[in-house]
């Protein structure tokens, strides 16, 4: 009989017998790691465990670039029916998976090109598929740069943007193709914005200096989302919530 996951009339789905034992073996295991994927024999399962919250991929500690282990979490831990050990980093980081063709590493590597007599290009890749696809595009004048921690998706104009959520405001954030590679924060929460300053945040600490800067977990990211001075809980640039130049508009009366 095919394993295929099932759900009761529980508020959770149920792990089934095969994702049970891949969340078994990371639970054994300290609570990471990076061999009981090989328990699973294809990715559709591994994927449901990390749709249902049960486990986070990340890159593997002190491996090489593209490889990947799993965490298991709060709520992989209670699908188990085990008590998740004190002290557990139970996070889900925010990453990017490769875009090449049937690989799930985590990408590190923005590659974008410019195709003669079209708008630009950019995609995604672990660092092998990167230096491959380096090669493939050759003719297009491609360049590279390095995907930063927190960097969740890209803005859809071909140039290689990259789109995080300010840990202290909750708004969109961008690191510009220029200057991903530089050493130093470099976010901003537009083009126009020369400093980098968080003005919702220096709003609640009353004037002290604080720089835009990505929330790399998930957890971090919806709190933010939480607090957002404009009251809106949706991912959002700062432009969407209020007029260019208009300061912050206090929290909505309740």
């Amino acid at each position: 009989m095919e394993d295929t996951m099932t759900s009761t009339d529980k508020p959770t789905p149920t792990p089934t017998p095969t994702q049970h034992r891949f969340m078994a073996a990371i639970a054994d295991n300290g609570g990471v790691s990076a061999n009981a994927m090989h328990l699973v024999g294809g990715r559709r399962l591994i994927r449901g465990c990390e749709s249902n919250g049960w486990v986070a991929e990340e890159p593997k500690e002190g491996g090489h670039p593209g490889q990947i282990q799993h965490r298991l979490l709060a709520a992989g831990y209670q699908a188990l029916g085990r008590e998740m050990p004190a002290g557990h980093l139970g996070v889900r980081l925010i990453t990017i998976t490769c875009q090449d063709f049937m690989c799930y590493a985590r990408a590190t590597t923005v590659v974008a090109w410019k195709p003669l007599g079209s708008a630009g290009l950019n995609k995604a890749f672990c660092q092998t598929h990167a230096d491959n696809w380096r090669e493939v595009v050759a003719n297009h004048l491609p360049k590279t740069a390095p995907i930063a921690e927190g960097t969740q998706t890209f803005v859809a104009d071909g140039e290689g943007t990259q789109v995080g959520t300010c840990r202290h405001c909750g708004h969109y954030i961008y690191l510009y193709f220029s200057v991903a590679g530089r050493e130093g924060n470099w976010w901003r929460e537009s083009q126009w914005d020369e400093t980098g300053r968080c003005g919702d945040a220096e709003q609640r600490t009353g004037g002290w200096m604080v720089w835009h800067e990505p929330a790399t977990t998930v957890e971090d990211r919806d709190a933010a989302l939480a607090a957002t001075v404009c009251g809106r809980s949706e991912q959002h640039a700062m432009g969407d919530c209020r007029p260019a130049g208009q300061a912050a508009a206090g929290p909505a009366a309740t």
